[in-house]
Formats: C-alpha cells, structure tokens, sequence
C-alpha cells in the first residue's frame, strides 16, 4: 500500500502541472523576474504612439503567432 500510495501521489503531482502557458502568463512572468517596466500593465509612456503604449502585450503575442505560424508543433521543426 506505501508504494502504492507513493506512485499515486507522483502520478498526481505531474498530472496537476500545467502543459501551457500563456503568452500573457509568460509576459507576467518575465516582468516578476526582470522588472521591465514596459511589462506592468497599467504602465504609460505618453510619447509613444498609442499602439506602443502600455504593455508589451502586442509585442508578445505578435511573437507567438509567428512561432504559431513557423514552427510545427508536431515535431518542432523550424523552432531553431
């Protein structure tokens, strides 16, 4: 039964991570870790045009529809 019980309790620790992020969720990640001001969400640089003020979320999630678009999931082709 303890071994038992020791298998179930890996199976659902690996079974609760994530598989995903996202891009948002990486972006708010990075800006925890680094501190990049243009990150934080309510962040404001007024002599930017209005399509780069704020976040960087467009930034990010232009990248991952290139990679989205690039790469194939399947086998990672076209990754590197």
């Amino acid at each position: 039964r303890a071994e038992w019980l020791s298998v179930r309790a890996e199976a659902l620790s690996v079974g609760a991570r994530s598989r995903t992020l996202a891009a948002t969720t990486i972006a708010k990640r990075a800006s925890q870790q680094f501190r990049d001001p243009g990150l934080d969400k309510d962040h404001r640089d007024l002599d930017l045009p209005p399509w780069n003020k704020g976040r960087y979320g467009t930034a990010v999630g232009r990248a991952v529809h290139a990679v989205l678009q690039t790469v194939d999931l399947a086998t990672g082709e076209g990754l590197i």
